[in-house]
C-alpha cells in the first residue's frame, strides 16, 4: 500500500516526495542499533501534514499541532536529520545545561 501511495506522490508531487522521502542517511554499522528507522518518522509526518491539509487533524490536539508545525518549519531547512552520538548524549544528560 504505502508504496503505491508514494509513487503516486512522486509523480504528482515531486518536491514533497523528495522533501519527505528523498535522503537517505547511511549511519555506520556499529552506530545502527542507536537508531530508530526514518521511514517511519518520515511517514508519519507526512501523514500529519495531510491530516492537516485534509481538515481531518483534531483542532483540539495541541500536541499535534506542536508536531505539525515543527515539521513545517524544517520545511525551510530541506529537513535536516541529526544524529547524536550515544557518548556524548550520555554526558550532555549529566550536564546541568539550560537551567534543567
Amino acid at each position: 500500500m504505502i508504496p503505491k501511495i508514494q509513487k503516486l506522490i512522486g509523480k504528482e508531487a515531486p518536491l514533497t516526495n523528495q522533501l519527505f522521502f528523498g535522503p537517505k542517511f547511511l549511519v555506520p554499522q556499529y552506530r545502527q542499533p542507536d537508531y530508530c528507522n526514518l521511514d517511519f518518522q518520515n511517514y508519519m509526518d507526512f501523514e500529519r501534514c495531510m491530516s492537516f491539509a485534509s481538515g481531518k487533524l483534531d483542532r483540539r490536539d495541541q500536541v499535534a499541532y506542536c508536531v505539525l508545525s515543527t515539521t513545517i518549519a524544517a520545511f525551510d531547512y530541506k529537513r535536516p536529520t541529526l544524529f547524536l552520538e550515544r557518548e556524548l548524549a550520555e554526558a550532555l544528560l549529566r550536564t546541568e545545561s539550560l537551567g534543567i
